[in-house]
């Protein structure tokens, strides 16, 4: 549902509005499991026409990311695994994330809450800490674990901010306010996002700070028992999702880069195909494909769309990205090891990739696949620093390393596959 000016739609104004400003314009997406619609995710701006195709987009991965969170806690053999990946994935966030219990102590504080706070998880883990770093947020959050007052189900939940930092400043934050429930017990889960709303002073961007309403419905600690295979189908179906979502978290913050890993998962799936591989295999390689680059969430996004080469350290900082990807796919179980392929993508037969050096026999055959897949779509494709070089060029690079740097047989194999026509490398924009 989006609204764009609600006073041109009266039945969105309503008397219990927020008294600081009138809500001009809503966006609400609905969080779906199964085909059901289990909640929303909601934003409300005192601006007409505040939310662009952008803000829609990335919500609409957010409620997506939620579906998929929640279908994977109410699985019961697979409730710790989705904790422990998101945890991972909220670990590598830039922006500040804690998740408070119902008497305010802390139970989850990532990196950036310790870089932007001063405070170690060892400092904050079961400690009450809420009013050393905001008062102004003691009360939302105080109503909204114990779903009493405005904060009920279905009032905005999100507010704005003066967090004190750790070199004594007062900084001006979005607070993003969600309610959990998980194993019964009502949690709050908090990210901070610097204000970047423009105004010559803290009161016009107060003025201007939107009033966002996040608000998942539902019950996710209902655990049902059913047989084996039906268990068993239900994973492998989130597990599709999971993947779908993830391997989406990287076009949101790299629009040049927008289907770079879906188009190497069709290639490389087409290339073991083609060499012969067992179905699930194939299936692993992939998941692989779909989510090697999972790893860039965790590198700026000023780095990953500049128009331009990068310097030696931003190169370095940018390949680290496989470990990253590597550390939130590890705990995950895909039948394959969709982790290692990841970790690997970028090792070359020579000892010349990254990250570990490794030579040879030492490299999947998985991975060995996905390498080949992603210098050929890289290459064909479109990069902020230089156009699309085209597919006949990639092939030349790629039997240019033949027997040194890649596997002589997928090189071979993606080279029959792409100039016989029987794959089409798609750029973005539709042309081979």
């Amino acid at each position: 549902l989006h609204v764009p000016d609600t006073e041109k739609d009266r039945r969105h104004l309503t008397k219990d509005s927020p008294r600081s400003f009138t809500v001009r314009s809503r966006l609400h997406i609905p969080v779906i499991v199964s085909g059901k619609v289990i909640g929303t995710l909601g934003l409300g701006s005192p601006r007409p026409r505040a939310f662009t195709r952008r803000t829609i987009h990335v919500l609409s991965f957010a409620a997506a990311l939620a579906g998929v969170a929640y279908a994977r806690i109410v699985a019961a053999e697979g409730a710790q695994q989705v904790e422990s990946v998101f945890k991972a994935v909220l670990e590598t966030s830039p922006s500040p994330f804690m998740v408070l219990d119902r008497q305010g102590r802390v139970r989850f504080w990532n990196r950036a809450a310790q870089l932007h706070l001063g405070l170690s998880p060892g400092e904050v883990m079961g400690q009450q800490v809420l009013e050393r770093i905001s008062a102004s947020l003691c009360g939302p959050i105080t109503d909204l674990v114990q779903g009493t007052g405005a904060h009920d189900p279905g009032r905005p939940v999100i507010r704005d901010a003066l967090v004190h930092l750790f070199d004594g400043r007062e900084g001006l934050f979005h607070a993003h306010l969600w309610r959990l429930v998980l194993s019964g017990e009502p949690q709050v889960a908090v990210m901070l996002v610097p204000s970047e709303v423009p105004g010559p002073d803290a009161a016009d961007q107060y003025r201007l700070l939107l009033e966002r309403e996040v608000q998942l419905r539902g019950d996710i600690i209902e655990k049902k028992t059913r047989e084996h295979r039906e268990a068993a189908d239900r994973l492998r179906g989130t597990v599709r999702e999971m993947v779908r979502v993830l391997g989406s978290v990287v076009d949101v913050r790299d629009p040049y880069t927008a289907g770079h890993q879906r188009r190497t998962a069709d290639l490389a799936r087409a290339i073991a195909t083609a060499m012969g591989f067992a179905p699930d295999v194939v299936e692993g390689l992939r998941i692989a494909g779909t989510v090697h680059d999972i790893g860039k969430i965790a590198i700026p996004a000023e780095i990953l769309v500049r128009p331009g080469r990068l310097s030696e350290v931003e190169y370095q900082l940018v390949q680290t990205h496989v470990q990253i990807g590597y550390s939130i796919l590890r705990d995950i179980e895909f039948g394959r090891p969709v982790a290692e392929i990841v970790y690997q993508h970028h090792e070359r037969l020579d000892g010349s990739g990254y990250p570990r050096g490794l030579k040879g026999d030492e490299i999947l055959p998985e991975a060995r696949i996905l390498a080949v897949a992603d210098v050929a779509e890289a290459m064909a494709s479109h990069r902020p620093y230089r156009p699309a070089l085209g597919v006949e060029a990639a092939l030349e690079e790629l039997e240019r390393h033949k027997g040194t740097r890649y596997d002589p047989k997928v090189v071979e194999t993606c080279g029959e596959l792409l100039r016989s026509g029987a794959f089409q490398l798609l750029s973005p924009s539709g042309k081979g």
